[in-house]
């Protein structure tokens, strides 16, 4: 129940896409069971983080998600504190068995950096979430260690690092976008939000602009491996194509619409990694 919504469904795709994308950019051969291993693992932390987000969020959701269980009362605290406590045991424990396999320790390492993140992003006295406007690089710095991962179980490479430190900085604005919706329950909340800090409106201009630098910073990938041309076209109807979104948000600020923007631009986000995978793929 904890997991229907998209919001919660589309970054579990995206962390198996991310991982699968790291793979793809090393050269060596990898065991599809450290593939599946490394996958759960960070499935299970990425549950952790919901879990725990869900316990310390109660009072923003009833005014932005009031639809949630522990909202609804059909799961009460005790619920999610338990299931969040083993998926984080679970996460770790697997990441143990996958360097134990390995004979290496770099997923007990991303593992134990993800959890601490996850709880350093929600939980009180730190709650980095109520501390900056940029509390979703959490968000991209998970995004880079899924990245790496490939090269943690074998060998970094340079391109492993260019693919994370990119991929990183746009999923960080991507992941912001969702403040958009929760507006009213970040200022009830004392969230300093860029949305909240900026207003709508400005805040719709900044991404504008983040997005077009972070997107049009993957063209660099051109000079580092090969790339269809078609990539560059694809970079630049999703540059596009959320510049419109944000322009239409700008004259018609509002919840629904700030899900919409989230929504299209994670998928269209989606859609480039599956792109650079198949593509990673058709080289090797």
């Amino acid at each position: 129940m904890l997991l229907k919504a998209p919001a919660k469904i589309m970054p579990i795709i995206h962390w198996i896409l991310s991982i699968i994308l790291g793979i793809t950019l090393i050269q060596n051969e990898l065991s599809f069971y450290l593939i599946i291993l490394s996958i759960l693992s960070f499935i299970f932390a990425w549950f952790f983080a919901v879990g725990i987000n869900d316990y310390y969020d109660i009072e923003i959701d009833r005014i932005t998600n009031p639809t949630r269980p522990l909202i609804t009362r059909k799961l009460v605290k005790k619920d999610v504190q338990i299931f969040f406590i083993v998926s984080g045991v679970l996460s770790f424990t697997i990441a143990i068995l996958c360097d134990i396999l390995n004979a290496k320790i770099g997923m007990v390492i991303l593992t134990g950096i993800y959890l601490l993140l996850g709880i350093l992003y929600s939980m009180p006295p730190i709650r980095i979430k109520s501390k900056t406007p940029f509390a979703t690089i959490v968000i991209g710095i998970v995004t880079s260690e899924c990245i790496l991962v490939g090269g943690v179980l074998t060998e970094l490479n340079i391109l492993s690092l260019i693919y994370s430190v990119l991929l990183g900085f746009i999923v960080l604005f991507i992941s912001a976008a969702k403040d958009f919706k929760d507006i009213e329950g970040d200022k009830a909340a004392g969230i300093p939000t860029i949305p909240v800090n900026y207003g709508p409106k400005k805040a719709a201009l900044i991404f504008q602009i983040i997005n077009t630098i972070g997107y049009g910073a993957l063209l660099i990938l051109f000079f580092f491996q090969p790339l269809s041309w078609f990539f560059g076209i694809i970079i630049i109807s999703i540059i596009i194509v959320n510049l419109i979104l944000f322009q239409r948000f700008k004259r018609m600020p509002g919840e629904k619409f700030g899900e919409i923007i989230y929504k299209i631009g994670f998928s269209l986000y989606l859609l480039c990694t599956i792109f650079l995978i198949v593509n990673n793929l058709c080289v090797i």
